[in-house]
């Protein structure tokens, strides 16, 4: 529970610092189309946030899956729709994961990731108002000396929300995932020709951030075997949000 709440707190603090990209513009590249004229704004609330992806669109997603499940939340002004339907190979899935944790017990091997482990399968997608701008949203890459400061500014962030009894239990174990989550953070991926500004996160299973005029989009889906293809879900998906 420790590692959760630590985990969740330091995330958003990550989400929330921009600063201004020093990835190098392709001329050959296409051009974002500015969103600025987006009515992504009429779903920012939890009753509408759901239909932001279309039953058309995400039939073309889960085929054959006569029934998805939607689940919606809100947290301060971000809202989320998770949409998941069943993997044909959940139950081969389960029994790997658990004799890979038997093996882990152990010490014979590692645990799955993540993507591995899921059952279902999943598109995450989050909506917020934004006043970023497209110069500056994509995260820039630190050097290791800014790295290291940001790793010291933020365990001194997360100690002052943690009790006593709380550091007690984590140990090391907090200071040790601010370092991992910050270290990950680093690998973002600029992405080009989605909304004013994109940019792939690398945290948790993945993240493609969106800026799409005065609207961020957060766009995680489970649906391939790899993060690269999952990339290009995401963009697939962004791209369907912006034409609508």
């Amino acid at each position: 529970m420790i590692k959760k709440i630590t985990c969740l707190s330091l995330i958003a603090l990550l989400s929330a610092c921009g600063g201004e990209s020093t990835a190098p513009q392709n001329q050959n590249e296409p051009k974002p189309v500015s969103s600025s004229h987006s009515n992504l704004g009429r779903f920012l609330s939890q009753s509408q946030i759901c239909e932001i992806l279309s039953m058309d669109a995400l039939a073309t997603f889960a085929t054959s899956q006569p029934e998805i499940n939607q689940e919606a939340s809100a947290y301060r002004d971000t809202y989320t729709c998770t949409y998941s339907w069943p993997r044909p190979d959940a139950e081969e899935r389960q029994k790997k994961m658990f004799e890979a944790t038997m093996a882990s017990m152990r010490g014979e091997g590692e645990m799955p990731s993540m993507r591995e482990r899921v059952t279902d399968y999943q598109i995450t997608i989050s909506a917020k108002k934004s006043q970023r701008q497209a110069s500056t949203f994509v995260p820039p890459v630190l050097s290791e000396a800014q790295m290291q400061a940001q790793i010291e500014a933020a365990k001194k962030r997360t100690a002052k929300q943690l009790t006593e009894e709380q550091k007690a239990v984590a140990g090391d174990a907090a200071d040790d995932m601010v370092e991992r989550l910050i270290r990950k953070n680093n690998e973002n991926q600029p992405v080009t020709g989605v909304g004013d500004a994109a940019y792939w996160s690398n945290l948790s299973v993945g993240s493609l951030q969106v800026l799409a005029g005065d609207i961020e989009l957060s766009i995680s889906p489970i649906l391939a075997d790899t993060k690269q293809a999952d990339i290009e879900n995401a963009k697939r998906i962004a791209t369907t949000l912006l034409d609508d």
